[in-house]
């Protein structure tokens, strides 16, 4: 495929329809081949924005009832992954349709919470957040 700069010398070129390729393959303008583009798809960006990272939170003497909220953005081309999965320290705790959020259990340590689609064949980048529960 050629740049936009030559679709008027390849109109000439191939207005009979046939290509002066010598193997017979199609010489075609970017403009005439579906979903092609110069620019390169964007991967939006799947961030957990809360807890903060570095938040500590404190135990109080009731751990079985004591819950931190995890939620998480999508930035990007207004692309929908559908629902997310949530994993701490690795190990999924949950999913979630939009808006991206999930109570876990507060449990002492420090922790790295991620999302993901619940559907890993969609392409976007993760970034996780770090906490900890004294």
């Amino acid at each position: 495929m050629f740049p936009p700069e030559y679709d008027e010398w390849l109109a000439l070129k191939t207005f009979s329809g046939d290509t002066p390729d010598l193997h017979g393959r199609p010489w075609l303008p970017r403009a005439r081949v579906p979903d092609c583009d110069d620019r390169p798809a964007a991967v939006p960006l799947l961030r957990v924005v809360a807890p903060a990272p570095g938040t500590v939170f404190a135990l109080d003497q009731r751990r079985d009832a004591q819950t931190i909220e995890v939620r998480a953005e999508l930035d990007g081309s207004g692309v929908d992954v559908g629902p997310l999965a949530f994993l701490v320290d690795g190990r999924e705790v949950g999913r979630s349709d939009w808006p991206y959020k999930l109570k876990i259990a507060a449990e002492p340590g420090d922790h790295e919470v991620l999302a993901r689609p619940a559907d890993p064949r969609l392409p976007v980048r993760l970034e996780s957040t770090r906490f900890s529960v004294r």
